[in-house]
């Protein structure tokens, strides 16, 4: 299971749907870039989610983030708030 993964998840999975936004732009006041992602998929994946919300104004589905880039996210069976992955992920 990779941080980076998880982190990205609990923000496509965030509800309400207008928590979503809120947690990308918590993501990227704070720094977070697509070169702090361990792996290129997720990196893609964060350049993508980032891009579309830009454009769009929301936060993409999990499945176009996957059809539109490498990253696979599995079904995760236990789904830890986003301030635990975004604490993990800054470590």
């Amino acid at each position: 299971m990779s941080v980076g993964k998880q982190l990205l998840f609990s923000v496509l999975t965030a509800e309400p749907v207008a928590a979503r936004s809120n947690m990308l732009t918590r993501l990227q006041d704070s720094g977070v870039s697509e070169q702090m992602f361990a792996g290129d998929d997720e990196a893609a994946a964060y350049r993508f989610i980032v891009d579309y919300r830009r454009r769009y104004g929301v936060c993409p589905s999990i499945a176009l983030v996957e059809v539109e880039t490498e990253i696979r996210f599995p079904n995760y069976t236990s789904q830890h708030p986003f301030e635990y992955w975004f604490d993990e992920f800054r470590k």
